[in-house]
């Protein structure tokens, strides 16, 4: 009842590619919630760029998904660096080495 018709995915992750500063996009996920699409993705930066030029990458490539797909009303994207992109580097175990940096 609440799918996303998958060109409109494929839209997203166009317009997501296509931002100053984005090196590709992983997992991209888009819902309807009521009349509004909201989106959540991940995308692949370059790993030498600071938290701040990242949040910026961010942000431009969400106002291009808005531009995209005017029916987007938000969108939670997590930057990866480009040598940690994909989901296995959420799932690593040594977890405790990033709380000692």
């Amino acid at each position: 009842m609440d799918a996303v018709d998958p060109t409109l995915l494929a839209r997203a992750e166009q317009a997501l590619a296509e931002a100053p500063g984005v090196l590709g996009v992983g997992q991209l996920r888009l819902r309807w919630i009521g009349h509004r699409l909201h989106a959540e993705g991940d995308l692949v930066v370059p790993a030498d760029l600071t938290l701040a030029r990242a949040h910026d990458v961010a942000v431009a490539a969400e106002l291009r998904l808005k531009v995209a797909i005017p029916s987007v009303a938000g969108a939670t994207l997590h930057p990866d660096p480009a040598s940690l992109a994909g989901r296995r580097h959420h799932q690593r175990d040594d977890v405790g080495a990033l709380d000692a940096g």
